[in-house]
């Protein structure tokens, strides 16, 4: 017995008529029902659905190749200002047009060559998180900063050793009432470092104060969604496994992530550029379910941190699933996105 159709043949001759005026997307919203029920209704009245890729293209290619030769005079940020759009919009647009976004160390450096002589200067009696506070940055950039003015950065634990005896049992007696991440706020220092000392007072953190990403601490603007910062979605090849192994993630350092890694990033692929960590995080749980099948990770990383989001599968491969989503993001909008593609999410 065939499926009973929602739509008469006159309602779907309707519907088909709004497209592509109207995406699949807006019109399974506008008569409440899925986008691929759309899709097949545009097919049977003789309609061709657009890939993503086309339809969600705000530019012409006349209009996209003038974009991508304007950076890197003009970064993706300022372009999406001019052209009313996002960055990670522009991020794609430079890429279609088989340009690269530069990373932040090569294209975003915010500081003269006189101006991070002087931030080198006062390290390391101011240490690095003090000075990204005083610089309004990250502390990412300021290592970075650092070492291209010829400093050495301390290690973790003669850096992170930042509070005496007294501020810890201070720090302590706060926990659990205040968060890692709450902590960190208020005395200006990163969530490992509170968390460091922590663990040196002897106190057991509870599990469900990590570091900040879910979906209800996107919801509450909570963890890592309590500021509002640019965040970058990214693509790495595998150091050791190139050709078969590669890995997404996000981070508002990305750079700092590349360093801090171990040594088993190996080249970037992709980067992408969003207003908020929420979009970013959204994204990067649609990308992992989506290629969830290719979830597998060489024997040797099982004690690598970032081994969970390893997929077995070169990068090349992965990033038509990254655009496309990404795209549908843009599109849906963060939340909208989020209901389709995480579970829990509004």
């Amino acid at each position: 017995m065939p499926a009973r159709r929602k739509f008469t043949d006159e309602q779907e001759r309707e519907i088909a008529s709004q497209y592509p005026e109207k995406s699949t997307h807006r019109l399974a919203k506008i008569y409440s029902t899925p986008a691929e029920i759309i899709s097949r209704i545009v097919s049977r009245q003789g309609g061709k659905v657009k890939s993503n890729s086309e339809a969600s293209r705000k530019f012409t290619d006349e209009q996209e190749a003038e974009i991508a030769s304007q950076y890197p005079a003009k970064n993706t940020c300022q372009l999406a200002e001019i052209y009313d759009t996002s960055a990670a919009t522009i991020s794609r647009i430079i890429g279609r047009q088989g340009g690269k976004v530069r990373s932040k160390a090569e294209g975003h450096r915010r500081f003269t060559d006189e101006q991070e002589a002087e931030i080198a200067s006062q390290y390391p009696e101011k240490n690095t998180n003090e000075l990204a506070k005083i610089y309004s940055t990250d502390a990412g950039v300021i290592n970075r900063v650092i070492k291209r003015q010829g400093g050495e950065i301390r290690s973790n634990g003669e850096a992170q050793r930042r509070f005496t005896d007294e501020q810890e049992a201070e720090i302590a007696a706060q926990y659990p009432e205040m968060n890692a991440s709450e902590l960190a706020e208020i005395y200006s220092a990163t969530a490992k470092t509170i968390a460091n000392a922590l663990e040196r007072q002897g106190v057991d953190r509870c599990p469900a104060d990590g570091y900040g990403d879910s979906v209800q601490h996107a919801i509450n603007g909570t963890g890592h969604h309590q500021h509002q910062r640019e965040c970058e979605l990214y693509l790495f090849e595998l150091a050791r496994y190139s050709a078969t192994h590669c890995k997404p993630g996000i981070s508002f350092d990305t750079d700092n992530r590349a360093d801090v890694s171990k040594g088993e990033y190996g080249e970037e692929v992709l980067r992408l550029f969003f207003a908020t960590r929420a979009e970013a995080y959204f994204l990067e749980q649609a990308i992992l379910d989506a290629t969830r099948g290719s979830a597998d990770y060489p024997a040797d990383l099982a004690g690598w941190a970032g081994h969970s989001e390893v997929r077995a599968m070169p990068a090349t491969d992965m990033v038509p699933t990254i655009l496309r989503l990404a795209e549908e993001l843009e599109e849906l909008g963060q939340w909208e996105f989020a209901a389709r593609y995480t579970p829990a999410a509004p």
